[in-house]
């Protein structure tokens, strides 16, 4: 669905973040990191909760416009 080429500005280390969009999902999401994440479940575009990790916001937004492909924390 869409890859982000991520410049760490924490430890400036290069990532790929990916990201897919699955056809179909059966089951329960299961949070196996809870001293990582407070919550995890399915929420809407327009109504995610605070805080969202910046390299998700603009993944989502990327997706919105319809681009397959974005760079954060790179110098042009």
């Amino acid at each position: 669905m869409h890859t982000l080429h991520d410049l760490d500005a924490d430890d400036g280390a290069g990532r790929l973040q990916l990201f897919f969009r699955p056809a179909r999902y059966t089951g329960e999401i299961t949070n196996t990191e809870p001293e990582k994440c407070h919550q995890l479940r399915w929420w809407p575009l327009d109504a995610l909760p605070e805080p969202v990790v910046g390299y998700t916001v603009q993944a989502l937004g990327a997706i919105a416009a319809g681009a397959a492909l974005s760079v954060r924390g790179f110098s042009a």
